[in-house]
């Protein structure tokens, strides 16, 4: 089963809240809804004193095992959205645990498509203004591409430096303005880096090195200047 999450106190809500999947192996082992997987939900707990009547209605539903996963939807921020979830159950023989793996990697192909039927990709090079640690000026000439930022919060784009390899940027637009000649002027703030460490290193060392190159300027023009 795929749809999107139940009532609010229920057990699809908590998966919804926690971000955490459900497995039952064994719908008739009370035993089986304390998972010693910190990952997976405690179902055992969050039943309470329902645990028995919860047994009951698998019995008479004829479940012998249950899986739901979430499916979640990272956004250019890195927030972590449910959208929705994945389930799972056998009336004929019970599940193995690898049963989660295989939702989670379907979860993940999901997800692909939604971002891919969601993405607008430019091959043309845009110009930054001017940029810093934490975010850029950016002017947009593609019409296509500025109609369709202006419908978005943020984008993932790359950040060329001379010489080196592109840097993917989740970037935030926090302004947005048309210029007379129709270009999109755009206020992006760093939202993060498609390899957090490597990415973020690498970006922050290029413009450390743009900042000492501006100061040098500086001071030669003053020198020039005396």
């Amino acid at each position: 089963t795929i749809d999107v999450f139940g009532s609010r106190g229920t057990i699809l809500d908590e998966i919804r809240k926690t971000g955490k999947a459900l497995f039952v192996a064994d719908t008739s082992d009370a035993v089986c809804y304390s998972p010693q997987n910190s990952e997976l939900i405690n179902y055992s707990k969050f039943l309470g004193q329902n645990l028995q009547k919860q047994i009951f209605d698998y019995r008479s539903k004829k479940v012998k095992s249950e899986a739901i996963v979430p499916v979640k939807y990272i956004t250019h921020d890195r927030s972590v959205v449910p959208i929705g979830y994945l389930q799972v159950q056998s009336r004929t023989s019970k599940l193995d645990i690898q049963v989660i793996e295989r939702l989670n990697q379907i979860c993940e192909e999901m997800i692909e498509k939604i971002r891919q039927s969601n993405t607008v990709y430019v091959k043309e090079r845009e110009t930054i203004i001017n940029i810093s640690m934490t975010g850029m000026r950016v002017r947009i000439k593609n019409r296509d591409l500025a109609t369709y930022l202006m419908r978005q919060s943020g984008f993932t784009f790359d950040v060329l430096f001379r010489g080196q390899a592109p840097i993917t940027v989740y970037g935030l637009l926090r302004s947005a303005a048309r210029t007379p000649d129709g270009n999109l002027i755009c206020g992006v703030q760093i939202g993060g880096f498609s390899d957090d460490t490597s990415d973020r290193n690498r970006y922050q060392s290029n413009i450390r090195s743009l900042e000492n190159s501006f100061k040098q300027q500086q001071e030669l023009r003053l020198r020039a200047s005396r």
